[in-house]
């Protein structure tokens, strides 16, 4: 990663003892260190380098952004932060892809290889909906909803966990003054029992659920509904995903977006990296 940084210094074509001045920091403090010192050490310099100084920083501050970007660094600013909850902040994925399996085995029918990716960002009822669609379920939609309430309650109620140091992060937060919001495709009668058990639903200050919102989370209409709910303005959130739906209904909410890495979206990653803000591997990076 230096060398190839160091390559793009020398590339600029602006003055020589500024590059190389820019290539020894880098050697001597490493990437990210060395291209903070590097701006540092421009800004000292006379009138004469303005256009060179300029040029560099320019380049300098881009290099930055795109490494902590990969590294899954924070270089975000925000007053407020809305999760997601499956994959997000609770461990429970594994529990839905139970539900699903049984609930098409007890039908006859294996679960589609493109089942999850379907419905990934539908609401609750949205995916009620389109299963008894697809499928030409004889049940009706609330039918439908209360065999998955019941097969997945007692897991949310007892069992799902959060995902490692999700609670510290969340606390750290708070204890910045940053506001925080559920936006959410699960009910209330789920999430709120499995917030409640890991001991973080006081920390939140507002909550959203895609059946609320009306719309699936590509639309953005449920993250701007958690917004309207913390009355904060969109461009001052931040929202933490681990779905492409997320990711762009963010992005279409004016917000910042932090994809957050879980198994069940290890396909769709480079995906949703290409349009999210940052990355984020595990949380205790950002603790």
């Amino acid at each position: 990663m230096v060398s190839k940084m160091k390559a793009e210094l020398e590339k600029t074509g602006v003055n020589y003892r500024l590059n190389t001045k820019a290539v020894s920091l880098i050697e001597e403090n490493g990437a990210i260190k060395g291209m903070y010192r590097i701006i540092v050490f421009l800004r000292c310099q006379s009138l004469i380098f303005v256009c060179a100084v300029a040029k560099i920083t320019q380049m300098c501050y881009y290099i930055i952004d795109k490494l902590c970007k990969h590294r899954g660094l924070s270089m975000l600013t925000f007053t407020a932060a809305l999760f997601d909850m499956d994959g997000t902040i609770l461990d429970s994925m594994g529990v839905w892809a139970d539900v699903d399996r049984a609930f098409f085995e007890s039908r006859g029918m294996e679960v589609p290889e493109d089942y999850a990716h379907s419905i990934s960002g539908l609401s609750f009822r949205q995916t009620a909906v389109y299963t008894k669609e697809r499928f030409g379920l004889p049940e009706s939609v609330d039918e439908i909803l209360d065999e998955w309430n019941k097969m997945c309650e007692k897991e949310y109620v007892n069992h799902v966990l959060l995902k490692a140091d999700a609670k510290e992060y969340l606390v750290k937060l708070k204890a910045q003054g940053v506001k925080l919001a559920v936006a959410t495709a699960l009910p209330e009668r789920l999430y709120k029992p499995a917030l409640e058990r890991n001991g973080v639903y006081h920390l939140f200050d507002a909550f959203a659920s895609t059946d609320e919102a009306g719309e699936r989370k590509s639309t953005g209409k449920v993250y701007l509904l958690a917004a309207e709910r913390l009355c904060v303005k969109p461009s001052d959130c931040c929202v933490f995903e681990d779905i492409t739906d997320g990711i762009i209904g963010a992005k279409k909410a004016g917000m910042k977006a932090v994809l957050v890495k879980d198994k069940a979206n290890e396909k769709s990653i480079k995906e949703s990296m290409h349009i999210a803000d940052a990355y984020l591997k595990a949380y205790r990076e950002w603790i």
